[in-house]
């Protein structure tokens, strides 16, 4: 389930309004260096936590109840005024803010408190009420309405950053089933696995997975491999359950099918040293463990050994885990071919979560499809469009507004500036340094002055007939 609908803020580090519609997407945040995509990680980490976890499934019960009241209060006190134009349309805003969805959208309900309000003070400036304990009591009912006030007044916080979320039933179901997380990922991330000979008693690592969501559980993969390796052996020998060490089976293959897939090596598979009780990394020119694994894949494995340790002490499916992940440098230690994977492959493991990542990388924003949008910090600009479509290069110039032109192509061009004015013409000289620059103009990578000259020298070499085999 993808909850966050919506993200509104106004952040005194950046001199534009934030509003992403993200309708239940994953959501890829980029920007110029020290812009404060961290800042912005670690605001929205804080107010997503508190109100998706600690707020909405419980308030969400009782706000709806709440505002009806206000509103039945407030119906009948307009018995006791004259009729009033401006009266009567706000009962018929506050009363459309009523309607009950699954739904939670902060800014809806801070309009009902504030239209609220309104009315209360309408209707006791016309029945020329007072604070007076004697008027409080012949009254009451209408001073009643702050009893209601102060139980919405969660709508009322001045946080900088406001979201909207559906699937307010699903979200308090799940969390009482516990098939729920919320995790922020800080850029400085590494998986510290912790080594493992023994098995141990899991209940307290299941209870921190039902409860604690800022805890790391991914440090104890190894002992759960342990331990449900150990378990198969029992599931046999003990009650000749088969149909569990199946499944137990399955689950090791799936482990080893995603470990050739981060490692891209189809060799790559667990081993199990049953004398040492020791697992360890096998492929086919070494043997290696979780505790030497080199700062990209230790940044990985901080990421999907938590999630995959938390579904599975959970007793629930990988694709059932559902909830909000935050990334910040989703892209950190990684080689280049990990960052075109990294997103998909962790929005494929565990389907059900929205990812929320910082990024520099035009690797990982061309990695993504229409599940994912893409948000610049810097600019404001919103991309929904499926950037997979695009180059890297022409994001590098399109998003990032850096011209993607090596230096060696700069002196290139420089050089080729100089050969168009020089007597006699070097076309041989010219029509090598033009195949550098065709995939530069294939990919629209030349601005309009460089394409002028790349053109002029095309020109020139078709005058004289010498473009031979080149390919314009």
């Amino acid at each position: 389930m993808k909850y966050i609908q919506k993200i509104s803020a106004k952040l005194d580090f950046l001199n534009h309004d934030v509003n992403i519609d993200l309708k239940g997407r994953n959501l890829i945040l980029t920007g110029k260096n020290g812009v404060g995509k961290t800042r912005f990680l670690n605001q929205l980490n804080s107010v997503a936590l508190n109100k998706l976890i600690h707020e909405i499934p419980h308030l969400s019960q009782q706000h709806y109840s709440c505002k009806e009241r206000i509103i039945n209060i407030i119906s009948s006190e307009i018995q006791n005024i004259s009729p009033n134009l401006i009266f009567q349309q706000h009962l018929e805003e506050l009363t459309k803010l009523l309607i009950k969805t699954d739904s939670y959208n902060i800014i809806e309900n801070r309009k009902f408190v504030e239209i609220a309000k309104k009315l209360k003070a309408i209707i006791i400036q016309n029945q020329g009420l007072s604070n007076d304990e004697n008027y409080r009591y012949k009254h009451s009912q209408i001073h009643e309405i702050e009893h209601y006030f102060n139980e919405l007044g969660y709508m009322n916080s001045h946080e900088n950053i406001d979201l909207v979320v559906t699937g307010i039933g699903n979200l308090s179901e799940n969390i009482q089933a516990s098939k729920v997380t919320f995790n922020f990922f800080p850029a400085h991330r590494q998986s510290q696995i912790t080594a493992s000979t023994n098995t141990t008693d899991l209940n307290q690592y299941i209870n921190t997975a039902k409860h604690e969501y800022s805890s790391k559980l991914g440090q104890f993969l190894e002992q759960y491999l342990l331990n449900i390796k150990i378990e198969k052996s029992l599931a046999l020998s003990e009650e000749q359950d088969t149909d569990h060490a199946d499944q137990i089976d399955e689950w090791f293959t799936k482990f080893d099918e995603d470990l050739k897939f981060l490692f891209e090596d189809s060799t790559t598979q667990l081993k199990f040293n049953y004398k040492l009780r020791k697992f360890s990394l096998l492929q086919s020119y070494r043997e290696f463990t979780f505790q030497s694994l080199s700062s990209g894949f230790t940044a990985i494995f901080d990421i999907y050994s938590d999630l995959l340790m938390r579904s599975r002490l959970l007793n629930i499916l990988p694709n059932e885990l559902n909830g909000v992940v935050l990334i910040d440098e989703i892209d950190a230690h990684l080689h280049i071919s990990l960052q075109k994977k990294i997103l998909p492959f962790l929005s494929q493991s565990f389907p059900e979560i929205q990812f929320i990542v910082s990024t520099h990388s035009p690797f990982v924003i061309t990695s993504t499809n229409n599940d994912t949008v893409v948000y610049d910090l810097s600019t404001g600009e919103f991309f929904e469009e499926d950037l997979s479509q695009y180059s890297y290069e022409s994001v590098i110039k399109g998003l990032f507004h850096v011209n993607p032109i090596s230096s060696e192509t700069k002196n290139s061009i420089e050089t080729l500036k100089k050969l168009l004015n020089q007597t006699p013409t070097n076309y041989e000289y010219i029509r090598s340094l033009i195949k550098e620059l065709i995939p530069l103009e294939q990919n629209d990578l030349l601005d309009k002055k460089l394409k002028n000259l790349y053109l002029q020298a095309i020109n020139l070499l078709s005058d004289h007939n010498q473009l031979e085999d080149l390919d314009v």
